[in-house]
């Protein structure tokens, strides 16, 4: 019982966790299927005055972009460049930025994707800091729902386990006490209906 608890706490907390990386990557590709059409519509000026527009994004939506030329030159976005500890994960990258919160200096992961525009490097992201607190916290929280209910099953077991015990015991001695000459004793009948009533009835 315990272990099927413990099973669909676990699949809820993965499905749970998709779900988060699920809505950063649409978001993301929202983002980035915008842009591309800017650019389609006009060209490298429109592309620029449109992520221009979107400079200051970072304080509002922690949004991520950066337009790098043939020469790895950047043309506009709020990256100073490209980042140098990237890791690639199935056709995205992440890497992590230092942004300033609470007057601190503080690490931000960013999850991002990279589209080439003729001979333009395209990378929108976004700083996925909030959504892995979210991610961890369901993780912990799964956890201690598998731990108590691992207790709680560990406490029924062993509860059950001595009520049994205490059953069979009385059986025993009352059995052993007819046997011994005392056709008197008779088992107790505490009118649950279950085995052990079931036995009494039939050695009473």
């Amino acid at each position: 019982c315990a272990l099927c608890v413990g099973a669909l706490l676990w699949i809820g907390f993965l499905f749970t966790a998709r779900a988060l990386q699920r809505e950063v990557d649409l978001v993301i590709a929202t983002e980035l299927d915008g842009l591309r059409d800017d650019y389609d519509a006009g060209g490298l000026a429109r592309l620029v005055e449109a992520l221009n527009r979107r400079t200051d994004s970072w304080g509002r939506t922690g949004a991520v972009y950066l337009l790098l030329d043939s020469s790895n030159h950047k043309i506009a976005g709020n990256l100073s460049g490209w980042p140098t500890e990237e890791r690639v994960r199935n056709g995205w990258i992440e890497f992590d930025i230092l942004a300033s919160e609470r007057n601190q200096q503080v690490d931000h992961p960013v999850r991002a994707e990279v589209y080439k525009l003729d001979d333009y490097r395209l990378l929108v992201g976004t700083d996925v800091s909030e959504h892995r607190r979210i991610a961890a916290w369901l993780r912990d929280t799964t956890a201690w729902g598998i731990a108590l209910a691992a207790l709680l099953s560990g406490a029924i077991g062993w509860w059950y386990s001595r009520r049994v015990a205490a059953q069979v015991r009385i059986v025993a001695q009352t059995c052993e006490s007819i046997i011994s000459g005392d056709p008197t004793r008779r088992l107790p009948q505490r009118g649950c209906r279950d085995e052990f009533d079931q036995v009494a009835t039939g050695l009473n």
